[in-house]
């Protein structure tokens, strides 16, 4: 019925109306228990569909703020998409019954597949301890120098040949000159690659222990997160922006070592290192690099501990595992050079001392005998100050060559037992050192490629998707129209 333009007057016939209904709802007045409040009558007024037509302008407005947010961090790494959850509020009792009372946001829910975020860590964790242990033995490789005729297995070949080139003429001093230079690249060519070596073990041992500083900032923010996630979680509001960061965090840590996470019921991150815990709601421990005393481990060398108890930390996976695994493994090639190097050494003395140099001296040593390992494989100082006392034969100290003959043979002998021979083994600990290094790659080629499948699931599920988000927001927008029209409308009643 339209109102008539006479302010405040009405009809004889609406007012019968009006007072039949009132008098209506009296003589049918259930008991007081039972009674509807008299704000149902004001409830399906017009000032109801006012309050209803509000709601529903503020509830398609925080939609569409949720939707620019996730558009505003599509690129945004870690950023999980999150949607405005939208429910129906529940019915009021009026007098044919219940009827609707509009819309309310019901929260903020951000995409999460606990499985794919568990797994993108476990994978990140492998794709650590490769891609470090291939870059350092890539760097092992190059500190053999076997590219070139610098590395020891170009200095072997030249120190035989040497020998073979004095048994030709085994009266020159000029040939035992040359037999001494090559002995002296012989052993630069050990002490080099031994020193090289033992730089890239040193500087193994400086990235561990930045490694180790990594871990306890990452795990102190990780603890000062979590008292913020559970705080906000307790008052009723969504950390859905916290959570992603905490999330990157985790990632971040699985790369430098192995954890498992669980969530409490209260949203707070625990994280345990190895079976100890490392995080626990709003506090963490700390690890420390503790120097220890051990030549096998290298300059600067050092175990990772726990700072409170002092014990050793259980690491099996990621960045930290990786170097620790190529110390390791270079703390045994050294000791195979020094193992060789030693064997060269006590071959060729062996030899030696029963010949007769060219000066008719006898019972020289080719190379020192009071030092040992692969830094001091030197020629002996008698040797260095008079070459004519090489000698090139057991019979004589001119006019014979047997021992040069000897000494050149040399390379064929098996002193390391299963027909191994010098040259043998150490081509046998290039190819080792070639063979861990193809694995480290091809484990490395495996992870990323698993990290990257994990990471594309998780865009899928959890990404934003320019399509959706622009479609949602056509929506939100005709929704937030309508209900302005709503609102507008019954304001002009």
């Amino acid at each position: 019925m339209k109102h008539r333009a006479t302010k405040h007057k009405w009809s004889k016939k609406r007012n019968v109306n009006i007072f039949f209904i009132f008098f209506f709802l009296m003589i049918r007045r259930p008991p007081r228990s039972t009674l509807f409040p008299y704000t149902t009558l004001f409830r399906s007024s017009l000032s109801a569909q006012l309050v209803m037509a509000r709601d529903a302008l503020l509830a398609h407005q925080n939609h569409m703020n949720t939707i620019s947010h996730n558009v505003a961090n599509v690129s945004t790494l870690g950023y999980h998409r999150q949607r405005t959850i939208l429910g129906a509020r529940q019915g009021n009792p009026g007098v044919n019954g219940m009827y609707g009372s509009g819309v309310g946001v019901l929260g903020i829910e951000r995409s999460q597949v606990a499985f794919i975020s568990n797994q993108e860590r476990l994978d990140a964790s492998l794709t650590g301890r490769w891609s470090t242990q291939y870059d350092s033995m890539m760097r092992v490789e190059e500190a053999l120098n076997e590219i070139s005729e610098n590395g020891i297995g170009g200095a072997l070949d030249a120190f035989w040949n040497s020998w073979e080139d004095l048994a030709n003429d085994a009266d020159s001093s000029a040939l035992r000159t040359d037999v001494m230079n090559k002995a002296e690249d012989l052993g630069y060519a050990f002490a080099s690659t031994y020193g090289n070596m033992d730089s890239q073990r040193e500087q193994i041992n400086v990235q561990m222990r930045g490694h180790v500083e990594g871990v306890n900032l990452i795990a102190g923010r990780i603890a000062n997160l979590n008292q913020q996630i559970v705080s906000l979680s307790t008052s009723g509001q969504a950390p859905n922006d916290l959570l992603d960061q905490r999330e990157l965090l985790l990632r971040d840590l699985a790369t430098l070592v192995n954890i498992n996470v669980e969530f409490d019921e209260n949203g707070a991150a625990n994280v345990y290192l190895g079976s100890e815990e490392i995080v626990h709601r709003d506090s963490n421990r700390e690890l420390k690099w503790q120097e220890a005393d051990d030549p096998s481990m290298g300059k600067g060398a050092g175990r990772v501990v726990w700072t409170d108890t002092k014990r050793e930390v259980d690491i099996s996976g990621g960045m930290i595992f990786g170097l620790q695994e190529t110390r390791d493994k270079i703390g045994e090639i050294l000791g195979e050079l020094d193992s060789l190097a030693d064997v060269i050494r006590d071959q060729v003395n062996g030899i030696h001392v029963e010949g007769i140099g060219l000066d008719g001296t006898t019972g020289n040593i080719f190379f020192r005998d009071d030092v040992s390992g692969a830094r001091s494989l030197e020629v002996s100082n008698e040797i260095r100050e008079n070459v004519d006392k090489i000698a090139s034969s057991r019979v004589s100290p001119t006019g014979a060559n047997d021992l040069a003959h000897e000494m050149f043979e040399l390379q064929n002998a098996t002193p390391f037992g299963n027909n191994l021979t010098i040259n043998g083994k150490y081509q046998t600990m290039v190819s080792n050192i070639g063979s861990a290094t193809q694995n480290a790659g091809l484990r490395l080629e495996t992870a990323q490629a698993a990290l990257v499948q994990t990471e594309n699931l998780q865009q899928q599920y959890t990404g934003v998707s320019l399509d959706e988000e622009m479609s949602a927001m056509i929506t939100a927008q005709y929704a937030f129209t309508a209900a302005s029209k709503i609102f507008n409308a019954q304001s002009s009643n």
